[in-house]
């Protein structure tokens, strides 16, 4: 039997962040810590049933529910409602936002466990104002295993569930027709060069549930690179600038409320025929009027179908696709004409297509195009660099060139300015050096080009680690540079939610001429988690930022590094303080099973030691180092 218990433990509330809250309830016996957020618009809107998303973090950010909750904050989706994510968006003119709820799974855990996510479905559907058709779970690394876990656990478990966003997660051994029968839509995520869960885990998964017939076609976005890190910058960023529509998108339009039996198609527009007149580098296909009824277009793809030879580029947003020339310098004569696919969630098809010609003007001299090739970045002490620039004239012939010199931080030396191919030098000042390039042909018809070349300055410092230790009642700081100039000081700052930051000590530069190790103990460190931050400032006034870590102040009697990670063979441990005796060294896997086991003899302050990991499979592990007097510290690594 469920219990939910009606008044609800109020932990912490984000000040900054008025709707990102932190809560806790019990459920069957389970005291759950978690952030609630809810829309600004949430206690005025009060007709609009919100969907819910379900964030699961990955195996790093276990914690206590309570002081450790924070952590949350550092990936995924709560990083970027900590950061000022409303959550709202506009599809198809009309207005949309989400309930998000972040559970932590307790340490005691190396996997998801299920009733997490019940308490979560049972909390949002008791207490708040949602729409029970859109409820979505989405999660990275083992949070992303959890979200596969859930829906193929049963068919009870799937019904509950609208869709799922699965990041590089493992969903090795489950039941993939659960998903298949129950209507549950899946947009997984994945990086060809995964060191950590190799791709071929979410590649499989899709192809099982289409086997099984499904309702919903469950889909993948593969990225060509990412490795095991693709959430953050990819998957959940709110814009467009990696797939369209976006995850949030996709989400407004899923719905377990929409028959598939009576799903109507999706509607492709690419607008009408163009006509074009030379010089024409490139030209854009736009599908943005493609619409679709009563769901969502999730798949847009260009194709050529006959005309002159020419390429397709549509990286980024699919929807629109940049056409050039094969060979790089302005399209041929001739009608292209090309045509667009695109598909609904439930994998209905329809084509549209569209005429572009290109073509001489109906009277006197088509102008002639320039190009003065791609833009260039001077490396190490180069300050020269040889140019070939190319002109192409459709209805005569180039008969000049030239290149002059358009802006810069100090005037460059041009040397056969009336070639194509001149040499720039004396570029020695930092900063974007532009020229222009012009070709003229027989009639006096005149094409231009630009090209920008960028002399790199040095950079003052380079932070070749940052990281940090607690140890009694301090918290220990290392960092390390490989090359300083004009290096002054470094400041550190402190903070308690991650946003808000206040100095708490400096050191000055050590400049030696090459690398350098700091330290900074952190005497008076805040009791649970601190997030750090370094300010580096050179010696005019000049300042950058580090990346941000967090410690976490136990007043723990010992301290444990473990390096590199992920790692490959030899896995570096160190282990400080003065307790002292034999020390259990085991590693296990993410189901709990031992895969190896050693003792150590802790016969001083500080041991450092070595363990082989070149034998165990890729994948994430658990570092449990247990010491005489019953103490237990357990840690992950990723081995690839």
């Amino acid at each position: 039997m469920k219990v939910l218990l009606p008044a609800l433990l109020l932990l912490i509330t984000i000040t900054a962040k008025p709707q990102l809250t932190a809560k806790s309830l019990t459920f069957n016996g389970n005291t759950i810590g978690f952030y609630e957020f809810k829309p600004s618009d949430y206690a005025t809107n009060t007709t609009y049933n919100y969907p819910v998303i379900i964030a699961l973090h990955g195996v790093l950010e276990r914690g206590n529910g309570t002081t450790d909750l924070p952590v949350l904050l550092t990936q995924g989706i709560p990083m970027f409602l900590a950061a000022g994510a409303t959550m709202q968006f506009t599809w198809e003119g009309q207005h949309h936002g989400f309930i998000v709820l972040a559970p932590q799974m307790s340490t005691i855990y190396e996997n998801w466990q299920n009733f997490y996510i019940d308490a979560m479905i049972d909390y949002v559907t008791l207490n708040l104002r949602i729409d029970p058709n859109k409820i979505f779970l989405t999660g990275y690394s083992l949070g992303g295993g959890g979200a596969w876990k859930y829906v193929t656990a049963s068919a009870t478990n799937a019904s509950k569930i609208a869709g799922i966003v699965p990041a590089a997660g493992s969903p090795d051994g489950t039941v993939f027709c659960n998903i298949a029968q129950n209507q549950v839509a899946v947009w997984a995520f994945h990086a060809v060069d995964d060191q950590s869960v190799p791709v071929h885990f979410t590649t499989d998964a899709v192809a099982a549930i289409n086997s099984c017939s499904p309702s919903v076609p469950a889909r993948a976005t593969i990225f060509p690179d990412g490795n095991h890190n693709i959430w953050n910058t990819r998957v959940y960023d709110t814009t467009n600038n990696t797939h369209y529509p976006n995850i949030y998108q996709w989400m407004i339009k899923v719905s377990r409320s929409l028959n598939p039996a009576t799903n109507l198609p999706p509607v492709p527009n690419v607008g009408p025929d163009v006509s074009l007149i030379v010089p024409v580098k490139n030209f854009s296909l736009d599908g943005s009027a493609s619409s679709d009824p009563d769901d969502i277009i999730v798949d847009y793809l260009w194709e050529k179908i006959s005309g002159p030879a020419a390429a397709i580029s549509s990286v980024d947003r699919p929807i629109t696709a940049i056409v050039r020339s094969s060979y790089g310098l302005g399209m041929d004569l001739g009608i292209y004409q090309f045509r667009l696919r695109v598909q609904d969630y439930l994998s209905q098809t329809r084509y549209d297509t569209i005429n572009v010609e290109v073509k001489l003007p109906p009277s006197g001299n088509a102008l002639p195009a320039a190009d003065a090739g791609a833009d260039i970045t001077l490396q190490g002490n180069a300050t020269s660099v040889t140019l070939n620039g190319q002109g192409r004239d459709w209805d005569g012939f180039i008969t000049a060139y030239n290149w002059v010199q358009l802006s810069g931080p100090k005037p460059a030396t041009i040397a056969l300015a009336g070639t194509n191919g001149p040499t720039m030098s004396a570029m020695t000042a930092p900063g974007v050096y532009n020229f222009e390039f012009t070709v003229t042909d027989n009639l006096g018809g005149v094409g231009k080009d630009t090209i920008a070349i960028t002399q790199l300055v040095a950079l003052p410092v380079t932070i070749t680690y940052f990281k940090g230790k607690n140890l009694g009642n301090k918290n220990i700081l290392n960092w390390g540079t490989s090359a300083e100039l004009n290096n002054d000081h470094f400041e550190i700052r402190r903070s308690s939610d991650g946003n808000h930051f206040t100095t708490t000590g400096t050191v000055y530069s050590r400049q030696t001429g090459g690398s350098v190790d700091y330290t900074y103990e952190d005497l008076n460190a805040l009791k649970g988690i601190s997030f750090y931050q370094l300010k580096q400032v050179d010696k005019d006034g000049t300042a950058t930022l580090s990346k941000i870590i967090s410690l976490n102040n136990t007043n723990r009697i010992f301290a444990i590094e473990k390096y590199p990670n992920p790692v490959h063979n030899l896995l570096n441990i160190s282990i400080e303080g003065n307790i002292q005796g034999k020390v259990i060294v085991a590693i296990s896997d993410m189901q709990g099973r031992l895969v190896s086991t050693t003792a150590w003899n802790k016969d001083q302050s500080l041991i450092q030691k070595q363990v082989n990991v070149t034998a165990l499979q890729s994948g994430i592990y658990q570092l449990i180092i247990s010491f005489a007097d019953g103490k237990k510290e357990i840690n992950s690594f990723v081995k690839y």
